[in-house]
C-alpha cells in the first residue's frame, strides 16, 4: 500500500527546500528586474526549460530527476551567469 504524506509534510518540505535555495525562491537579494519577474511568472515551467537546454523532447527526463540534483544546477547557472554579467559590466 502507498504511504500518504500529510499537507503539513509537503508545507516543511517546501520551506526546507526554499531555505536551501535561497536564491531560486526569492529569499535571496531582492531583484525586480525584468528578468527576475519573468522566472517568477513561469515558474517550474521556466526552470524545466533551463534544465533541458529549451528542448521540449527533454522536459519529461528533467522532471524525472532528482529535485536537489536540478536546484544545484540552477543555481549554479544563476551563479554564473552574475559573474559573466558582473564581468560584461566592468568591461
Amino acid at each position: 500500500m502507498r504511504r500518504v504524506r500529510s499537507p503539513a509534510f509537503f508545507l516543511s518540505f517546501k520551506q526546507q527546500v526554499a531555505k536551501d535555495f535561497p536564491d531560486l525562491f526569492g529569499q535571496g537579494d531582492q531583484d525586480l528586474s525584468p528578468e527576475a519577474n519573468f522566472g517568477r511568472k513561469w515558474g517550474w515551467y521556466a526552470s524545466v526549460d533551463v534544465l533541458a537546454d529549451g528542448d521540449l523532447t527533454k522536459h519529461d527526463q528533467v522532471i524525472d530527476m532528482p529535485l536537489y540534483q536540478c536546484l544545484t544546477k540552477l543555481v549554479y547557472e544563476q551563479d554564473k551567469a552574475k559573474m559573466v554579467s558582473n564581468r560584461t559590466k566592468a568591461v
